[in-house]
């Protein structure tokens, strides 16, 4: 399970953070529950154009981290945010390019990032993002400019993510980043209009092949439904036993999609 901090019960709570990182401790441990957190990404973008957003982005991530150890949470997911004007970077990018810049000071706060969380003995899971224009990384190869940076980088690989891009961009990271993946996000995407985290076998993933690349790249990590339950519920949200249904059918369909690709691998 996947504890957010953008909880509005965690920003507009009268407790001191730690006091809930030990509640949140003692619950996933009285109910047997593994729990990964999602560090913020609300208004958190690493990759802005303004150096002021960028401190405040990376403080609010550092300060997940800490919240994770006094929670005894080992695996934390971290967006990097959205280059400006919807531009995005590549190789061929030269120094004097102003997005270079920022994609720089944006890898420096990585580091800084990716160096406390080894100190306090974490995984962040830097995560694939979806196709709107600006989001990054997206592909393997903007992956990679990461990659060349800070050698060791672990990824939280979003399926729903990968595939507002494509079916093949999604098959593509999971074989370039077998070896890094800590946490993977599961949902569907609408083969319409491309929304993601809509429920499970709703949309256009194939997650049968899904299953069976995590088999032959020996992929072996937490798998996290990431639903929204407004697109899961709709004009139900509200109806707190209808959520719980919805979130069922999902998880059910999922089970049987791991089924049938482990049938189909015999």
């Amino acid at each position: 399970m996947e504890f957010h901090l953008e909880l509005y019960q965690v920003w507009f709570s009268k407790q001191k953070i730690s006091d809930i990182a030990r509640q949140v401790k003692e619950l996933s441990e009285s109910y047997n529950i593994e729990l990964q957190l999602h560090a913020p990404y609300l208004d958190i973008n690493l990759l802005s154009y303004n150096p002021h957003i960028r401190t405040v982005s990376e403080k609010q991530i550092l300060d997940a981290l800490d919240f994770a150890s006094m929670a005894d949470i080992d695996v934390v997911t971290v967006h990097l945010g959205t280059f400006p004007f919807g531009l995005s970077i590549n190789k061929s990018s030269s120094d004097t390019d102003f997005l270079h810049k920022i994609f720089s000071s944006a890898i420096e706060s990585l580091k800084r990032i990716h160096k406390k969380a080894k100190n306090l003995d974490i995984n962040v899971g830097f995560e694939n993002l979806h196709s709107a224009p600006g989001k990054f990384p997206k592909t393997i190869e903007e992956f990679d400019l990461i990659f060349e940076q800070i050698p060791d980088a672990k990824v939280t690989f979003d399926l729903a993510h990968a595939y507002t891009i494509s079916k093949e961009n999604a098959n593509a990271l999971l074989e370039g980043l077998h070896n890094r993946i800590v946490n993977i996000h599961v949902s569907d995407v609408d083969p319409k209009t491309n929304a993601h985290h809509i429920g499970i076998g709703e949309g256009k993933v194939d997650f049968i092949e899904f299953f069976k690349l995590l088999k032959k790249y020996n992929i072996d990590c937490p798998i996290v439904m990431e639903l929204d339950a407004i697109k899961l519920c709709k004009a139900r949200i509200d109806d707190r036993e209808y959520r719980l249904k919805r979130l069922a059918e999902s998880k059910e369909k999922l089970l049987e999609f791991a089924k049938r690709a482990s049938t189909n691998l015999l």
